[in-house]
């Protein structure tokens, strides 16, 4: 998408991650902000003109950090994820990108398809729920 062009990529967010209320209204609130970053930048892939899958593209002192990569669940396992990480990739480093990074949950689908086109782990994140007492 343009810088400043409104599109599906929040919505295909929303949909395929099944963000619930309100989050999924935060999300597309977002997506009016993101497009005018210069900084930021969003893709939305389409199969016979309908989107199927989105993420983005952050870029920032010569890093590219890719983010939020969706497909929709009828769309999975055709290779659209892979596509939209190698073309962000690429992108990064055509914007002078000297190192291009991801996050993605461990042993997750998104993990298999970041090592298998050339990321490698550097660390572990850890995630903690904290529960609200009673």
């Amino acid at each position: 998408l343009a810088h400043g062009e409104i599109g599906p990529w929040a919505e295909v967010i929303v949909t395929a991650s099944g963000i619930p209320e309100p989050i999924a209204t935060a999300w597309r609130g977002l997506e009016r902000h993101l497009a005018l970053v210069t900084h930021h930048h969003r893709f939305v892939a389409e199969i016979d003109g309908l989107p199927v899958a989105a993420a983005s593209l952050h870029l920032h002192h010569h890093l590219g950090w890719l983010r939020a990569g969706s497909v929709l669940p009828s769309h999975r396992g055709r290779g659209i994820q892979r596509a939209l990480i190698t073309h962000r990739a690429e992108r990064a480093r055509a914007m002078d990108a000297n190192l291009v990074g991801a996050s993605a949950i461990e042993g997750g689908v998104s993990a298999a398809n970041l090592e298998s086109l050339g990321f490698r782990r550097v660390g572990t994140r850890r995630s903690y729920r904290a529960e609200p007492p009673a």
